[in-house]
């Protein structure tokens, strides 16, 4: 017999009895109860032979709230699985659900159908796939005339989403239900949407019922489609709220949860606009000052008000009293003259030039503008929203069926991309 340590005899037994006591359901009486400052719940179960350690992770804790309620001395059923310790070379149940003996007959059922999927981890975190925040083309699982339909579209349409929304007709109620979701969920996987909403209003337990069949639940969780599931209203739950992707407490929250993404955008792009609108007005104000501080009347009325100050100030010059110094008036005058006509006349080259060189920019700018290769017969497409497209290689990385837009010079037109 070949000698091992204590580390490699724990470790063989805690692969052996984990591999092999993996899910465990047991019932028995409670003992020991007691929750940890990290939230762990431990426990004794016992019957009239024996007993066994138990613990219920904060994680699981939180999926069962019902273990507040339980007492010392309850008769509980308890699903989860068998772990080893190894510090210690102990073995406990690792609990996943635990109910209450002694609940109504459905509410039982439905308890220990949660119990038993989830100690399979059919309604673990890590298995959940992504809702996408874009999604476009979305198909609802509903009745086509019930008013969870309504109220969704109503919703949906009061929002920006740009996507397209398709109901795809299901019985939701009775014995006929369960079979046809999920015969709807098959067809929606093989026409290639990029989200499922399964849904309708609300009713007692027994008009959700068919929202809790095993069979549902897991066609839910073998579904390559992300999920929502909106069933009943803001306290309903059923199995399927617990499998999908995405819980949603009403129709009307689904079409708020798929829209939350297209609304932020939208409501980026309405900023952006409003920054761009006022950076524009701001430039054009000031090209207009621009241009008015060089029109030849402009600079005319400037050299005007400048030889008015100057005549003015002659003016207040007393030159009879001061003859003796101003001897030479008659020359200083006729060279005063011939400097307001050179004066005069530069201004007017000046401002002759500072219009031909605005009109030249100006006759440049127009040519430079798309609006003039629009006028001209050209036209430019773009993705609605998005950037131009500015050559083959870009338009070749389209996907097909892209929305496309052509711009004309009355106006655009919508097209989409094919092969």
């Amino acid at each position: 017999m070949q000698k091992q340590t204590i580390s490699q005899l724990v470790g063989n037994v805690k692969n052996r009895l984990e591999g092999e006591f993996s899910s465990v359901y047991l019932e028995g009486e409670i003992s020991n109860l007691t929750r940890s400052g990290n939230g762990h719940w431990y426990f004794t179960l016992s019957d009239n032979k024996s007993s066994i350690s138990a613990v219920m992770f904060r994680m699981d804790a939180a999926r069962n709230p019902e273990i507040k309620r339980i007492q010392n001395g309850d008769k509980v059923d308890l699903y989860g699985g068998l772990g080893v310790y190894a510090p210690r070379g102990t073995f406990q149940v690792i609990g996943k659900r635990i109910i209450k003996q002694g609940q109504g007959d459905l509410k039982e059922q439905f308890e220990k159908l949660k119990a038993k999927l989830a100690a399979e981890g059919l309604f673990d975190l890590e298995r959940k796939k992504m809702v996408p925040p874009f999604a476009r083309k979305i198909a609802v699982v509903t009745s086509a005339t019930g008013a969870a339909i309504h109220d969704f579209l109503k919703t949906i349409k009061s929002t920006p989403f740009a996507g397209q929304i398709t109901c795809v007709p299901a019985v939701v109620q009775g014995e006929k239900a369960v079979a046809s979701i999920v015969e709807a969920i098959s067809k929606c996987e093989k026409t290639g949407y990029d989200l499922i909403v399964l849904t309708r209003g609300g009713g007692s337990i027994e008009d959700l019922w068919c929202f809790n069949s095993e069979v549902l639940v897991r066609k839910i969780a073998k579904c390559p489609l992300p999920i929502i599931s909106a069933v009943g209203h803001q306290t309903d739950y059923t199995l399927s709220d617990y499998v999908s992707d995405q819980r949603c407490a009403t129709p009307t929250a689904a079409a708020g949860f798929i829209a939350q993404a297209w609304s932020e955008i939208d409501s980026k792009l309405k900023q952006m606009q409003k920054s761009l609108e006022y950076s524009v007005q701001r430039v054009l104000k000031d090209r207009e000052y621009r241009l008015k501080e060089k029109r030849p009347g402009h600079l005319s009325h400037l050299l005007n008000r400048q030889v008015s100050l100057f005549k003015n100030r002659l003016d207040r010059l007393n030159l009879y009293e001061r003859s003796d110094h101003y001897l030479d008036m008659t020359a200083k005058r006729l060279k005063f003259d011939e400097f307001f006509e050179r004066l005069s006349r530069v201004s007017g080259e000046l401002a002759s030039d500072r219009l031909s060189r605005v009109e030249l920019l100006n006759a440049k700018l127009t040519v430079l503008s798309p609006y003039q290769s629009l006028e001209r017969g050209f036209s430019y497409i773009q993705v609605p929203g998005k950037k131009l497209i500015k050559d083959g290689k870009s338009f070749d990385h389209l996907e097909n069926d892209t929305k496309l837009e052509i711009i004309f010079r009355d106006g655009a037109r919508h097209v989409r991309k094919t092969d």
